[in-house]
């Protein structure tokens, strides 16, 4: 693969993870999320049972997220230690973020 290829689908891949993340999260200021405000939007419920069950806009969020990831990766030599350093890297964000808001 070229490299300016590889550049192109990294970062895609990086738009691909910040739109997820844009499209999944219910932001605490404005107690809205935006995935939600889409799927209203196209004219479906958010959730499979009206305030419960599957959350189509997190669920959706998630597989655009893991797809952004493999994305990545498929522009690396060693494509499994890569997919779990980002994973790792993912999941002590998370944690930490979950610690600060919780201080």
């Amino acid at each position: 693969m070229k490299k300016e290829t590889k550049i192109v689908l990294r970062l895609l891949s990086i738009i691909l993870m910040a739109v997820s993340l844009i499209f999944g999260v219910t932001w605490k200021k404005t107690g809205v999320c935006l995935g939600d405000q889409v799927i209203l939007w196209l004219g479906f419920e958010p959730w499979s049972a009206g305030t419960e069950g599957w959350h189509y806009s997190a669920v959706l969020a998630l597989a655009v997220f893991f797809a952004s990831i493999v994305l990545f990766s498929v522009t690396t030599e060693n494509r499994g230690r890569t997919i779990r350093r980002i994973l790792a890297l993912i999941i002590i964000l998370i944690a930490a973020a979950g610690i600060l808001i919780q201080w």
